[in-house]
């Protein structure tokens, strides 16, 4: 896959049938793919393309905060819709370095639409628990006790539009295994276009928090 061709908004179809739609393995070094950073606190908060970051390759994204309260984001603008019947999923492999306090609300992963609003979001809000969130009808989902302080684990999260204005679904996977699943979703946010992609933290209460990311894309199928 050419990420420098994906970064210039051309798209990529892979063997099962998806079209990714943006994917960064960060072996250029920076984040020079993405639309920009956005980062508060600096130098205290980095944003940093590392070899001690990677999973796979040479590089990966390391975001962190040094005893701070703040935000660091890296963030795509997209201009892509997501037909009925289509899957729009993310994926990308995640390792938590510096386990957080109960107060942080990072990591955030969030897609959001051209009417401003938010139509899937991952956050962490204990050491081991990561909430999701597709659409404003399905509530918080909750994953607990399956991140290990220095593991590496594969995340994916599929949001599907149904043609019934209630009855999406998602999906949650960890390392290939499915890990949840939520039925019933409204989907009438999927009709907007999609117009970012952020991926960061938000921490409260002046905290140390330090998150690798690597192989990162969003794609639909």
């Amino acid at each position: 896959m050419d990420n420098a061709l994906i970064g210039n908004g051309m798209v990529f179809s892979g063997d099962d049938g998806r079209t990714i739609l943006f994917s960064d393995d960060f072996e250029t070094g920076d984040t020079s793919l993405w639309t920009g950073e956005t980062i508060t606190g600096a130098p205290v908060s980095t944003i940093e393309v590392l070899a001690a970051a990677a999973k796979v390759g040479s590089n990966g994204l390391r975001i962190a905060m040094n005893a701070h309260e703040g935000t660091a984001f890296v963030h795509k603008t997209l201009n892509t819709t997501v037909a009925q019947g289509q899957w729009i999923w993310m994926g990308f492999w995640l390792r938590q370095n510096a386990e957080p306090p109960i107060t942080t609300t990072g990591p955030q992963i969030n897609l959001t639409t051209s009417d401003s609003g938010t139509i899937m979001r991952l956050r962490h809000w204990a050491p081991t628990e990561m909430r999701y969130l597709a659409s404003a009808g399905g509530g918080w989902g909750l994953i607990s006790g399956m991140l290990v302080t220095g593991a590496w684990n594969y995340i994916e999260y599929g949001f599907f539009r149904s043609a019934g204005a209630n009855s999406g679904l998602s999906c949650w996977k960890m390392n290939g295994d499915v890990v949840e699943e939520q039925s019933g979703l409204a989907v009438a946010a999927l009709a907007n276009a999609i117009t970012t992609w952020r991926i960061g933290m938000t921490v409260g209460g002046d905290k140390t928090h330090q998150l690798d990311f690597d192989d990162v894309s969003l794609w639909v199928i």
